[in-house]
């Protein structure tokens, strides 16, 4: 089994070799049809910008229902809920005909707060679970590695 990301199947070496399609994620009884959450790409413009305008278009288009469809058809996770866009998922590659419906079974769970220290740490444990994946550190070396790594992170912000 394998939670799906925005990078697969486009990401897996050797993808044609398995016999694979997709299904939703199971969800919590007391949380029915309430899936994982979103990482989404964000845009921005910044206070310092000195091409506010240009660079709002630039998200305008990018976020257009035109260019969401367009992304889409190439197995890009559309940031829309328009259901042209997600209808149009993956159909410009060739894993066409799996049931991409399943990516929109439940519904994206809310996000949760996240702390000063979030992406850094989220960095470490990355890097040890791509480690444990490849086989190069067993599972207790990898998260006592990815941990004192973070314990570290914090000190230094802490310090500063």
């Amino acid at each position: 089994m394998f939670v799906f990301n925005s990078n697969f199947p486009f990401s897996i070496p050797n993808i044609n070799d398995i016999d694979w399609d997709i299904v939703s994620l199971p969800t919590f009884a007391d949380k029915p049809k309430i899936g994982s959450q979103s990482m989404p790409a964000v845009f921005g413009i910044t206070s310092t910008s000195k091409h506010k305008d240009e660079a709002m278009e630039v998200i305008k288009f990018l976020t257009s229902e035109q260019e969401q469809i367009s992304e889409s058809k190439k197995g890009v996770m559309p940031a829309t809920v328009s259901e042209a866009a997600r209808k149009a998922f993956a159909q410009d590659t060739p894993f066409k005909n799996k049931n991409w419906n399943a990516l929109y079974y439940n519904e994206i769970a809310p996000g949760t707060a996240k702390s000063n220290y979030q992406l850094s740490i989220e960095k470490a444990f990355t890097a040890s679970i791509q480690q444990i994946v490849e086989g190069q550190k067993d599972v207790n070396t990898g998260m006592r590695e990815a941990q004192e790594q973070a314990e570290k992170i914090i000190a230094e912000a802490k310090s500063r």
